[in-house]
């Protein structure tokens, strides 16, 4: 899952949304929901739009995305650094939000 949202109020409530329902955070705006069900995920997805949607302070122009990453594409991925967290979360999930 990642964000590119303006208000301050609508990326807290996003994040603390996220951290609720078992999401990990990998960068500022990036989570990993690891090992999510996809009835779960859908869960998740359904509730973001709703805060997107209806917060006071969201934007036009504010924008989140979500999609599933099967296990294997993971090997795929390309990365800079060694972040301790970044290589235990790849190492470990069947599912991830970006």
């Amino acid at each position: 899952m990642s964000y590119d949202i303006s208000s301050n109020r609508l990326r807290l409530a996003v994040c603390k949304l996220l951290q609720r329902q078992g999401a990990e955070r990998l960068q500022k705006s990036v989570f990993f929901a690891p090992n999510m069900l996809l009835e779960e995920i859908r869960q998740l997805r359904a509730d973001l739009q709703q805060l997107m949607l209806h917060h006071p302070e969201a934007l036009p122009q504010d924008s989140l995305i979500c999609f599933p990453i099967r296990k294997q594409s993971i090997e795929e991925m390309v990365w800079a650094g060694e972040s301790e967290d970044l290589r235990r979360l790849l190492d470990e999930l069947l599912f991830i939000l970006l």
